[in-house]
């Protein structure tokens, strides 16, 4: 099992990123991470490379000096990873990636164009270096751009011509959302009340070839720190092996009517069903805290019941 950490940072320059940063490292433990808008020179970002602990570092250099720092990328990887750079831009690092025990495929991190004028241009790099060869690909970042309506909240309304930028390029790309499990915007412009604006920005994406792979991989929203991105973790688990023995047949998930008699049934499937993603990983995860609170709160008494 492998994890691929991503975060759009909007600056390292500060102490107390820097450490949110570790505190990142420290929890979630990722072999691969992409930084975007690092707001860093490669000789900086090799320092924060050493303070993370991290083993190989490929940086994209911000532009400009001081105050007027923008853009900056950073791909790190440990050496548990095999990662070589094929090509970069302001806005992206494409590589190869492998491990021991997992085949090569290709990566790619993107940073989308910010700016309303030029986000056409975040579809067109997309496509420019789009496989032809039907090799495994993912690809990851802060695209700046929505597929759906639904990933915005607040603010002007959805623009639909500007999400058909990456609706066009994610089809011709032959790619697929992977979707995610928690908060469902991935960045806010933090203010409160009626101003509030939230959107899902950040996602990975991947093909078919990837994902048949890679098939028990998913992608997690984690805590808001310090920036006003959320960080963004995919664990990649392979398809596992079909068996020649005979599995035990697997018992089907009930929902038990004592748990309605529990106030706390109805606060736990509410958390539960708005932790995101889509229909299927709403019922797994809800599914999922049920049985847990239900093994806490009544121990082996639902077991029972269903032995009988």
């Amino acid at each position: 099992m492998s994890y691929i950490l991503s975060w759009n940072c909007r600056g390292l320059g500060r102490t107390a990123t820097v450490n949110a940063l570790k505190r990142i490292v420290f929890l979630e433990r990722p072999q691969v991470m992409f930084l975007s808008e690092t707001r860093l020179k490669a000789f900086e970002m090799e320092k924060i490379k050493q303070k993370i602990k991290f083993h190989s570092c490929f940086v994209v250099e911000c532009d400009g000096e001081g105050r007027k720092r923008s853009g900056g990328l950073a791909l790190l990887w440990q050496s548990t990873i095999d990662v070589v750079v094929s090509s970069y831009s302001l806005n992206h690092v494409d590589a190869l990636v492998g491990a021991n025990e997992h085949e090569e495929w290709r990566f790619m991190v993107i940073y989308g164009h910010p700016e309303e004028e030029n986000k056409y241009k975040t579809g067109q790099l997309l496509e420019s270096l789009r496989d032809t060869n039907e090799k495994s690909w993912l690809v990851e970042g802060d695209l700046n751009l929505m597929l759906h309506s639904h990933e915005k909240r607040g603010g002007r309304g959805f623009c639909f011509e500007v999400a058909d930028i990456l609706r066009k390029a994610v089809d011709r790309c032959q790619l697929e959302d992977l979707g995610f499990i928690g908060h469902e915007f991935t960045w806010t412009n933090n203010q409160g009340g009626p101003k509030n604006i939230q959107e899902r920005l950040d996602r990975f994406l991947a093909n078919h070839a990837w994902r048949e792979v890679f098939m028990g991989s998913f992608v997690t929203h984690l805590t808001k720190r310090r920036s006003d991105h959320l960080p963004i973790l995919l664990c990649i688990q392979k398809a596992v092996p079909k068996q020649k023995k005979k599995k035990k047949k697997k018992k089907l998930y009930h929902f038990e009517e004592m748990w309605l008699r529990d106030e706390n049934c109805a606060e736990i499937v509410s958390e539960a069903w708005e932790r995101g993603g889509d229909l299927c990983s709403k019922i797994a995860f809800t599914s999922s805290r049920l049985s847990a609170w239900s093994r806490e709160k009544f121990g082996d008494f639902v077991k029972e019941l269903n032995d009988c």
